[in-house]
């Protein structure tokens, strides 16, 4: 039975412990709860100041993209007021050369006006050498060739004449260039033996 008792003891024993635990717990529950809610409060103002903190974080890096924002956008005014003025000169400029070349082209138009028309004055006094020039050069032509063409005795011993007198005129030049070697010899002869 002793080891009966003593087994009974035991549960008894643990649940004095759990009581005693208990009621010390329950002296002291409404600080445990005043604790709980110092600390919750402490984890709520930690809470708020850390989101105050990123809210400040993000506030400052708003800040200074919409001030980098601006002066890039002044920068791209200034920048674009700089390149239409340029424009605006470049085009003043082209308009002026235009003027230019328009008073030149009407310079040039002019003189190729009158140019023309003393081409047509000039055309005008001899029409009748210009329409006949053409028509009785043609005539010419053809009647030497058919000459030509009608006469084959009188063309051949025409080409042997040429031929002959050619052959003279070929053999003259040869024996004067051979006369003009023997002077031109005879000349060194002599102012060879003069020198020495």
């Amino acid at each position: 039975m002793t080891s009966r008792a003593r087994k009974s003891a035991a549960p008894v024993r643990f649940a004095e412990d759990l009581e005693e635990d208990f009621a010390a717990t329950q002296d002291g529950g409404e600080d445990n709860m005043m604790d709980m809610l110092s600390i919750m409060q402490e984890y709520q103002k930690m809470k708020a100041a850390k989101a105050s903190t990123k809210s400040n974080a993000l506030q400052a890096k708003k800040n200074t993209i919409v001030s980098n924002a601006r002066k890039e956008a002044q920068e791209l005014v200034q920048d674009g007021n700089t390149f239409f003025d340029s424009l605006r000169r470049s085009v003043e400029e082209m308009q002026s050369q235009e003027l230019l070349s328009d008073g030149i082209l009407k310079e040039v138009v002019a003189l190729w006006s009158a140019h023309e028309d003393e081409m047509d004055t000039l055309l005008a006094i001899f029409p009748t050498l210009i329409d006949e020039l053409s028509p009785r050069r043609t005539q010419e032509i053809n009647d030497a060739s058919e000459m030509l063409e009608t006469h084959p005795r009188a063309r051949d011993a025409s080409r042997r004449r040429m031929m002959k007198s050619a052959k003279r005129n070929l053999e003259a030049g040869l024996e004067a260039q051979k006369l003009a070697t023997d002077a031109s010899a005879l000349m060194k002869h002599y102012k060879a033996l003069l020198s020495s």
